[in-house]
């Protein structure tokens, strides 16, 4: 009888000694990406710049790490799956689009059929949503791989790749690593390091421009303020110079009644 497997790893030491390795890094890459923030912040953009230079390697050595477990447990996962099979059972989901992709291309080079993806019930995932099957079926969506939901198992994805040109398909997924597969993909936490300090010299233009329309704003006052005072200064003037046209008037008046 054949033991059953662990799939998920949870006690395999090399399995969890890599993904250890993995979190610590991820730890340092998160700690020193926050001192870069914070050193731009201050102004010192020297100390920021090595701040994120030392994040970005451990940025790195995370993901070999992970890429090294993705490996390891895809290996092990799959030693007893059939030939047309992909178990994706103790790999994230970045990790497991790139195992999908990687086997794709090298399927519909081989001009094998059919590729039947493992891709679980989300039973095991938070709230029970399933994260894995939407994110290989946007793959398929991407790149117009035909593919149904195994009507014997909800829980496998079959890819149809009896129409699938190679042409079609990107070449880097022939030999593309999971670090370069992961830096292909729309940017998590380095993306907020990088906004940071771009949006830092905007905001700085934004001000500039607030208080080039404070000024403006200020100078339109003044000459408001300044056209309205000579207004009222002519109006005065216009009431003496009437009042003493009436007064000259009076006074002839008084003596023309007296000669």
């Amino acid at each position: 009888m054949r033991p059953q497997l662990d799939y998920n790893h949870a006690t395999d030491e090399t399995y969890i000694e890599l993904r250890d390795q993995a979190q610590k890094a991820m730890e340092q890459y998160n700690s020193l990406s926050q001192k870069s923030q914070n050193a731009y912040k201050e102004g010192d953009k020297v100390e920021a710049k090595e701040y994120s230079n030392q994040s970005k390697r451990y940025l790195f050595d995370a993901r070999k790490y992970n890429e090294q477990a993705a490996n390891y447990v895809f290996e092990k996962n799959n030693l007893d799956s059939d030939h047309d099979e992909l178990d994706l059972h103790g790999l994230f989901v970045n990790e497991s689009e790139w195992i999908v992709t990687k086997t794709v291309y090298k399927y519909v080079s081989q001009r094998q059929p059919i590729l039947k993806v493992i891709v679980g019930k989300g039973l095991h995932s938070q709230n029970h949503v399933a994260k894995l099957k939407p994110a290989i079926e946007n793959i398929c969506n991407q790149y117009n791989l035909p593919h149904y939901i195994d009507s014997k198992n909800s829980g496998v994805l079959c890819i149809d790749l009896r129409t699938v040109q190679l042409q079609n398909l990107p070449q880097e997924w022939s030999n593309m690593s999971f670090v370069d597969f992961v830096d292909h993909k729309p940017p998590s936490a380095p993306a907020q390091n990088h906004y940071t300090q771009q949006a830092q010299p905007q905001y700085n233009n934004n001000q500039h421009y607030n208080n080039y329309s404070q000024n403006n704003y200020s100078q339109n006052n003044y000459s408001q303020n300044n056209y309205h005072q000579q207004q009222n200064h002519h109006q005065q003037n216009s009431n003496n110079s009437n009042g003493s046209a009436i007064l000259i008037q009076v006074v002839k008046a008084l003596i023309k009644c007296f000669m």
